[in-house]
């Protein structure tokens, strides 16, 4: 219980510190370098990139912020984006949807002892209302009074929000809860206009639009906050603040867009540091002795004990009546002396009825009424300095999107193969695996999006493209499983989020089963778990896909079979390109359609899926009739805590036509599962390959022949008649 206790304190102490931080707002643009503010003692750093720096485009940003140690820390801190910016409101987009991701590391010193152990603390930020029509208080706010699976904070507006900000309307409010052994913590951000007054203060709109952030009640004036002793006696420098916002909803929804017009944008912080009433570089609320200078004593040392310190009892030889003895607290008032903001003056819980009162600190400057020669009067014990910190960034013309080249390509020996592949971008590993009788080119307008974050690894599967075909030995799910395990080997990649397609889904759920140590996460799309139980192709849809084969995209209801109505509508020239043939890349040979065909009749994972223990995500066209949504469901089903999205009117092709939703939907997904990074491994250097140019924009080219179209014919039809043929 102790434990527990500490740990709670821990990381409310570090949600408190970052209340401080405003990091809801959005910053835009590339960031040549950081732009670091010179005050005394107070140097933060401000560094602001966008994935897209186009004009007028959809981007996730990424705001970091550095304080470094030795710094003085900040009481409060306001931040600015620049009101060209493009934020959807959150009464435009569904509630409960992540927002930003933020991630936060400071230190905090435990029990008297240095301020040197750093905490970590992760939130994710959830769209919620700004209507204040309805509000919820403090006590009732994480309940879920309507079952929908959000806490009230999120469908009602906050009733202390006001007290606390003030009445101006925000336009955008995340909400972000921990649970940290039993107790819940709030975090949220609020959004205005340029020009807004918030928390008493108008600020010139020339600096952007402000952002406010809360920690639970704090500051409330209806709320009674009672200091109570625990194990955390300090907060402090280094910090480092990492927010990424996210462009696109995983419901394709657009919530952060770049300015409309090219140029360069300011974000700005406005900084309000800690004072310093003693001057030795040592914030108050740091600083046992604030009103005598410190000049040998290091809050932050590796040990307790030491110049400055004598006997290690946190109250520095400055003003310890006795440095040669240690007491932990020297005016046994219930506080340790790091923790006390008064230490050499009792204020603790049972001085509450008097004037010393419990820790009060009428003028909010970090030394107790007890001990301060001006409590009222902040000014006297030390300058609050206020520093901004800018940083120009640049957003430039919008440009057709260009194939990206990849950083690493050639060929690898796996499993008794030789595959050819291709690695783009750089982070945690990305695995894309293609249906077993196509080649990577199908991937080609994935990879660029998926590579702004990660290492994305294309390949030819066994028999296709480049890679080569080896005799005598008949291939199976299982068999491109131990391929795809093998070359990941090969490229000195332990683990991978893995990602397959239709039989290359196939080939991913056996990966997941054979070699569950490599797989980070796993996402299977338009796949069926096979055998008995999977659900067959609808006969007009198997049958139109069967004459395709011999007439094209011209046989009649194939197109139909593949995108939904509305799609072909607006987009049937679009559809027929997407089965054009890429003139200069190896097309598949018969003889290894067939006998993929064979591996794909005999796959059947249904009985072992309950064995995959990866994050799992499953996606299908909600109207599929070549690859019918029931299967998804199956896998969703057998698959423990998997997750299932149906694309609503989509069909076989529901990545193009559902684009931008499945690229948010898959980028969340990720993102919410990252995994221990390898060790970088040695790549064979960048050769002529790449994804053909003219297939890496527009509509993916991911069925490249329609002799390609057996593999889906193999998963959703096929075998479905075959099934249906034995049962009659």
């Amino acid at each position: 219980m102790r434990t527990q206790g500490v740990v709670r304190l821990l990381v409310l102490g570090t949600v408190i510190m970052v209340a401080a931080l405003l990091a809801g707002a959005r910053g835009l643009g590339d960031a040549a370098r950081p732009a670091v503010a010179q005050g005394d003692g107070f140097h933060p750093s401000l560094a602001v990139s966008v994935s897209n720096p186009a004009a007028d485009s959809p981007t996730d940003d990424r705001i970091e912020i550095h304080l470094p140690a030795g710094d003085r820390y900040y009481s409060s801190a306001m931040a600015f984006g620049p009101a060209a910016r493009q934020v959807t409101p959150s009464a435009e987009f569904n509630l409960g949807v992540r927002h930003d991701a933020v991630d936060i590391v400071h230190n905090v010193g435990l029990m008297n002892g240095p301020c040197n152990t750093p905490v970590a603390v992760h939130y994710d930020m959830l769209n919620a209302t700004t209507d204040k029509s309805r509000t919820v208080t403090y006590e009732d706010g994480f309940d879920d009074s309507n079952g929908d699976g959000n806490p009230d904070f999120i469908d009602m507006y906050p009733d202390f929000n006001d007290r606390i900000l003030g009445p101006a309307q925000p336009y955008l409010r995340q909400v972000g809860i921990v649970d940290v052994a039993g107790t819940k913590l709030l975090l949220q951000f609020l959004s205005y206009e340029a020009g807004a007054t918030v928390r008493g203060r108008t600020f010139d709109p020339a600096l952007g639009e402000p952002f406010a952030s809360l920690v639970n009640n704090t500051g409330d004036p209806l709320a009674v906050a009672v200091p109570a002793p625990g194990p955390v006696t300090d907060t402090c420098s280094p910090e480092d603040f990492t927010t990424v916002g996210f462009g696109t909803a995983p419901d394709g929804t657009v919530m952060i867009k770049t300015p409309k017009e090219p140029g360069t944008y300011t974000w700005n912080i406005l900084y309000v540091a800690r004072r310093d009433a003693d001057g030795d570089g040592i914030e108050n609320t740091l600083d046992p002795c604030p009103l005598d200078p410190d000049p040998t004593w290091d809050p932050r040392a590796a040990e307790a004990k030491g110049p400055g310190d004598a006997d290690g009892d946190g109250l520095p030889s400055s003003c310890d009546p006795d440095d040669n003895k240690a007491v932990d607290d020297q005016d046994g008032d219930g506080y340790l002396n790091r923790g006390d903001n008064c230490p050499l003056v009792a204020n603790g819980v049972d001085q509450a009825g008097t004037a010393a009162g419990n820790q009060k600190d009428t003028d909010s400057d970090g030394i107790g009424d007890a001990c301060d020669p001006n409590p009222d009067d902040a000014d006297s014990e030390g300058e609050a300095t206020e520093v901004l910190v800018s940083q120009d960034v640049t957003i430039s013309e919008a440009v057709p999107p260009v194939a990206p080249q990849p950083v690493a390509a050639g060929f690898a020996d796996a499993n008794g193969a030789r595959l050819y592949y291709e690695v783009y971008g750089e982070g945690e590993p990305l695995l894309l695996i293609p249906s077993t009788i196509m080649n990577h080119l199908p991937w080609a307008d994935d990879v660029p999006v998926h590579a702004r974050e990660f290492k994305v690894i294309v390949f030819d599967p066994r028999g296709t493209g480049q890679s080569s075909f080896p005799k005598g030995v008949e291939p199976s799910m299982a068999l491109e499983a131990d391929d795809a395990a093998a070359l990941l080997d090969a490229l000195g990649v332990d683990t991978a989020h893995v990602y397959g397609i239709s039989t290359g889904g196939a080939v991913a759920q056996e990966m997941a089963l054979r070699h569950p140590e490599k797989i980070r996460s796993l996402i299977l799309g338009a796949t069926t778990p096979g055998g008995p139980h999977s659900i067959p192709a609808e006969d007009w849809a198997l049958a139109a896909f069967v004459a395709a084969l011999n007439q094209g995209v011209t046989a009649p209801n194939f197109l139909e079979a593949m995108f939904s109505p509305g799609y072909l509508a607006e987009h049937r020239s679009e559809a027929i390109k997407a089965f054009e043939l890429p003139p200069d890349y190896p097309q598949t040979p018969p003889e290894v359609i067939a006998a993929q065909a064979l591996a794909a009749l005999g796959h059947d994972t249904y009985d072992r899926l309950p064995s995959i223990t990866a994050p799992t995500l499953v996606l299908n066209g909600a109207d599929d009739p070549l690859v019918p949504a029931e299967n998804a469901r199956i896998l969703a089903e057998r698959i423990p805590g998997a997750e299932l999205i149906l694309l609503e009117g989509a069909r076989t092709e529901y990545r193009v036509e559902k684009r931008a939703e499945v690229e948010a939907a898959v980028l969340d997904f990720l993102r919410r599962h990252p995994g221990q990074v390898p060790a970088p491994a040695a790549l064979p250097a960048a050769g002529s390959g790449g994804l053909v140019a003219e297939h890496a924009s527009g509509v993916a080219t991911w069925w490249y022949a329609l002799a390609a179209g057996g593999a889906l014919l193999l998963m959703a039809g096929l075998a479905g008649v075959r099934i249906a043929r034995s049962r009659r």
